[in-house]
C-alpha cells in the first residue's frame, strides 16, 4: 500500500505547490470514524510529502485532530473529546494510510483494520480580503461542554487581523454572558500560522454590574481556508486546554443582498445587549427583528423604515418594541425603544456607535456586528427545528415551550420528527404537515402529538409564519391544543439544508 506522495497527488489535481506554504490538499476518508462519519484531513505538501496538517470529523465532534506524519507516510491521527464524543477523558487514535492512485485509505484503530474510499481535492485558498469564523472549545467555565464554547468572528486583509468580535454560547434568545473583545494582537501569518492573544470583557447574566476579563492565546495553523489550533486561558490557572476550528471566506461586498446581525452593547440598561437581525435587499434595509438573549427569551418587533444602507454604511433610526417573555419584565409590559445607529462595514464586520431611549432611560454604547451574503432558499428539503414559547397547554410557562424537530422533502412535505422541551421530559412525534418558502418568508402547518412533560396530552396543530433576516429566521405562531384552545406567541427556526 502506498503512502501519500505529494507529487502524485498534485499531478492528479493539476496543481503545483512547490515552495508554497499554507496551501495543500483536503482528503476526505469515508466512514473512517464509524457509523457513516467521515474524516477530513487538511494537509500541506512540501518536497513531495505531507509536512503538517490537522483533521476534523464534522459529524463526530467539534475538535481539531492532531496529525503526525511517520517516515513511511502513514498519518497518525489523534482525536480528543469535545465533552461528548469520544466519552470525556478518552481519546481515539487512528493510523491512516492513503493510496491516492486507488482512491482508498486503510484505517487502523487498535486491532480494527478497514479499507475505505478517499477523495482528494485542492484546498480552497484563503482570500486576500477575508472573514473567518472560529469555534473555540473548552474555554468558558460551565458544567456542560455546550456552554464552555464561544465563537470568534474575525476580519482581515492579508496577514492583518483588523477586527474581532466574540459571541457567547447559547441560542438566539438565551445566552449566559455578554462578551466583547476589548484588545487583540492576532496575525494570520503568511507561513500558515494563526497566532496571538486577545482580551475579552465578560459580563455574566444575573450579575451584570460585575465584569471580568479573559485573556486568550491562540496558537494555530491555516491550511487553505481551514484553521485549527489550541487556546490557552492566561487569566485562569485552572482552565483546561482549549482548542479551535474555523474557516476563512471572502468578505462580502457591500453592494449585494446581505444579512446583518448587529449588537447594541448596553441597548438595555444594566449592561445588557440587543441583537438586531436585518435583511438588506436591493440596497435597502427591507425588514428585521430583534432579540435580547441575556435579558429574556422573546423575539422583538422592529421597524426598519428609518434605516439606510449606502456603500457599506448603516445609518438612521430604528424603532423597537421589546416584548416580554413569561418572566421578564416582571410586569409583563412591552417596552418601547428608539435608537440612532451609525456603523461601517469593513472586511465583513460592522463597527460603530448608537444612542437612544429604552422606555424612559437614555442609553448609548458601541455597535458591532457581521454581514453575510444572503442565500436564496431553493429547496425546502432539510432539517428544521422550531422553538415556540408558551405554545402548549401546560401547567407553567416553562412547560409550555416546545422544540419541534422535523425533516421535510423536496416538495415541503413533513416526513417525520419529534418534539421536546429542555426543561421537562416532554416527548412526542411530529405526525405530518408542510413547509413553504417564498423568498425570505416561510409558512409551516404542523401536526404533532404531545406526551408527558406536564402538558395537555394529545394532538396539536401549529401554523407558523416567519421571516429570515441577519442569518436567523423568526416570527409568530398559532398553536391549537387538543381541547381546541389556541395560543399565540413568537419563536425562531434553525434550518439545515439536506446534504
Amino acid at each position: 500500500m502506498n503512502g501519500i506522495h505529494g507529487s502524485t497527488v498534485l499531478a492528479l489535481l493539476g496543481i503545483s505547490l512547490a515552495g508554497a506554504r499554507g496551501q495543500g490538499v483536503d482528503v476526505q476518508v469515508s466512514d473512517a470514524l464509524g457509523e457513516g462519519r467521515d474524516l477530513v484531513l487538511a494537509l500541506v505538501v512540501e518536497d513531495d510529502r505531507p509536512v503538517r496538517g490537522f483533521g476534523t470529523g464534522p459529524r463526530f465532534n467539534r475538535m481539531p485532530y492532531s496529525v503526525d506524519v511517520a517516515d513511511d507516510g502513514a498519518l497518525h491521527v489523534g482525536i480528543p473529546s469535545d465533552g461528548y464524543q469520544p466519552p470525556p477523558g478518552t481519546r481515539r487514535t487512528l493510523t491512516v494510510r492513503l493510496d491516492e492512485e486507488a482512491g482508498t485509505a486503510v484505517v487502523e484503530e487498535g486491532e480494527d483494520v478497514r479499507q475505505r474510499s478517499a477523495a482528494w481535492k485542492p484546498s480552497v485558498l484563503r482570500p486576500e480580503v477575508w472573514r473567518a469564523t472560529l469555534q473555540l472549545e473548552h474555554v468558558l467555565e460551565a458544567r456542560s461542554a455546550n456552554h464552555r464554547r464561544l465563537v470568534l468572528e474575525m476580519a482581515g486583509e492579508g496577514e492583518a487581523v483588523t477586527a474581532v468580535l466574540a459571541r457567547p454560547p447559547g441560542s438566539p434568545t438565551d445566552v449566559s454572558a455578554n462578551l466583547r473583545v476589548i484588545r487583540h494582537q492576532l496575525r494570520a501569518e503568511a507561513d500558515g500560522g494563526l497566532t496571538g492573544r486577545m482580551e475579552i470583557e465578560r459580563r455574566r447574566q444575573g450579575a451584570m454590574d460585575v465584569a471580568d476579563t479573559m485573556t486568550l492565546v491562540l496558537d494555530g495553523q491555516v491550511v487553505g481556508s481551514r484553521a485549527a489550533g489550541s487556546v490557552e486561558r492566561l487569566d485562569s490557572a485552572d482552565a483546561p486546554p482549549g482548542a479551535f476550528l474555523g474557516r476563512f471566506e471572502p468578505a462580502p461586498p457591500p453592494d449585494g443582498d446581505l444579512d446583518l446581525r448587529i449588537t447594541l452593547h448596553g441597548g438595555i440598561p444594566g449592561h445588557q445587549f440587543l441583537d438586531l437581525y436585518l435583511a438588506v435587499r436591493d440596497g435597502a434595509v427591507a425588514h428585521g427583528f430583534g432579540a435580547s438573549p441575556n435579558y429574556n427569551n422573546a423575539i422583538h418587533t422592529v421597524d426598519t423604515s428609518g434605516l439606510t444602507w449606502t456603500d457599506g454604511r448603516l445609518r438612521g433610526s430604528v424603532a423597537m418594541v421589546v416584548q416580554p417573555d413569561p418572566w421578564i419584565p416582571r410586569d409583563g409590559r412591552p417596552v418601547v425603544c428608539a435608537y440612532e445607529i451609525g456603523a461601517v462595514l469593513s472586511h465583513g464586520l460592522l463597527d460603530g456607535r448608537f444612542q437612544g431611549v429604552h422606555d424612559e432611560a437614555s442609553v448609548d454604547g458601541p455597535v458591532e456586528g457581521l454581514a453575510s451574503a444572503a442565500v436564496a432558499q431553493d429547496s425546502p428539503a432539510g432539517r428544521y427545528t422550531f422553538k415556540l414559547e408558551r405554545a402548549l397547554a401546560a401547567q407553567t410557562a416553562w412547560h409550555g415551550r416546545v422544540f419541534i424537530s422535523l425533516e421535510a422533502d423536496g416538495e415541503g412535505n413533513v416526513t417525520g420528527g419529534r418534539i421536546s422541551n429542555n426543561h421537562s421530559d416532554l416527548r412526542g412525534e411530529v405526525t405530518g404537515g408542510a413547509v413553504r418558502w417564498d423568498g425570505d418568508r416561510i409558512e409551516a402547518d404542523l401536526r404533532f402529538r404531545a406526551e408527558r412533560g406536564r402538558v395537555a396530552e394529545g394532538e396539536y396543530t401549529a401554523r407558523v409564519t416567519m421571516q429570515r433576516a441577519g442569518g436567523l429566521t423568526a416570527g409568530t405562531f398559532l398553536c391549537t391544543a387538543p381541547d381546541g384552545s389556541e395560543r399565540t406567541g413568537t419563536g425562531w427556526l434553525a434550518f439545515r439544508e439536506r446534504e
